[in-house]
């Protein structure tokens, strides 16, 4: 799985204006409500039913080959099941896994902490892109994950999308990427991101390119990963950026900077609600006002909190041409 970065830097807005996660004076740290955003999907269930005795794989069973593409199947590590009316629950564990029944509900028929695939590559699905998610309840407590089918054709993405697939297969007309810096590897492959045409200064970056730019010097840079732009930013301010507007990212997610560093921000697709970091997450980039998150400060022990309010979504000195943020007051 990608990894996730922690948010901090915020854009310098201009008058009494702030970037997203700016706290305003006397200096308060910007809170993000707990509660799920309208676009979140809810959690799903924990429910624990028992599988049928053909459904439970042999103590100890030996998993099955990895295959390219099996359209219509979930490789269970050590069975296979039917994706039209099962899905596969992974016990990491014990690497072992077992198929259960859909439920007529839709929630997850899988115990909890278990994973639950429902999906091991976007030919599985009857519509949609088959994405690795994390799953939390309503107090942000972790209630396991997998991968599942998304209507909306996106998965999250930074160099890579979350967007599951098969070792050997491509995503379209790009290969699969399965290496040890994958969550899963080497069963499983994550699709290299689609996002291109990226603002860079006086260019635009190409499919699975990043922009890494240069403020000081308005000037941008192609890369195909973030550790040069990282290291460079030693020598003053860069920022990465694998998106810059909300419609780069699918339904759940928004192209915000979480690097909690001075001198590095890194832009990428995220989930706002129950990150780790959520009290630092911005700035947001967008295209319209409508694509600017609630934002609020000040959390009371009731739940409460203080909103900042939003003043627009406008272009930065910090940011390349045509690139704009969300900003508050």
């Amino acid at each position: 799985m990608q990894k996730w970065m922690a948010w901090g830097l915020v854009l310098a807005g201009g008058g009494s204006s702030l970037m997203c996660g700016t706290p305003p004076q006397p200096p308060v740290e910007p809170q993000i409500p707990a509660v799920p955003d309208a676009g979140v999907s809810p959690p799903r269930s924990g429910a624990t039913a028992e599988p049928a005795a053909s459904a439970r794989p042999a103590s100890g069973a030996t998993p099955l080959a990895v295959r390219s593409s099996t359209p219509g199947v979930i490789q269970c590590e050590t069975m296979d099941c039917d994706a039209k009316t099962q899905v596969c629950c992974f016990d990491e564990t014990t690497s072992q896994g077992r198929c259960l029944q859909r439920r007529p509900d839709g929630k997850d028929p899988c115990p909890r902490g278990a994973e639950t695939r429902e999906c091991d590559e976007s030919s599985d699905c009857e519509e949609g892109t088959c994405c690795r998610v994390a799953d939390f309840d309503d107090q942000c407590e972790s209630i396991g994950g997998g991968w599942t089918c998304r209507g909306d054709g996106k998965c999250p993405t930074t160099d890579l999308s979350t967007e599951v697939c098969l070792p050997g297969s491509a995503c379209g007309d790009r290969s699969c990427v399965a290496s040890e810096h994958v969550v899963g590897w080497p069963r499983e492959g994550l699709c290299p991101s689609s996002v291109n045409k990226v603002p860079c200064g006086s260019s635009r970056c190409g499919l699975g390119e990043a922009c890494c730019y240069d403020p000081a010097a308005k000037r941008g840079t192609c890369v195909k990963d973030g550790e040069a732009c990282e290291a460079d930013a030693t020598s003053g301010t860069r920022s990465l950026f694998w998106c810059t507007k909300r419609t780069d990212c699918d339904s759940d997610s928004e192209c915000m900077n979480a690097t909690g560093q001075a001198m590095y921000r890194e832009f990428s697709c995220a989930e706002r609600r129950c990150h780790f970091m959520g009290a630092r997450l911005g700035p947001t980039l967008c295209t319209s006002k409508a694509d600017c998150p609630d934002v609020s400060y000040g959390m009371e022990p009731d739940g409460t909190s203080t909103p900042y309010k939003l003043t627009g979504c406008n272009p930065s000195p910090l940011l390349p041409k045509g690139v704009r943020a969300c900003e508050y007051q």
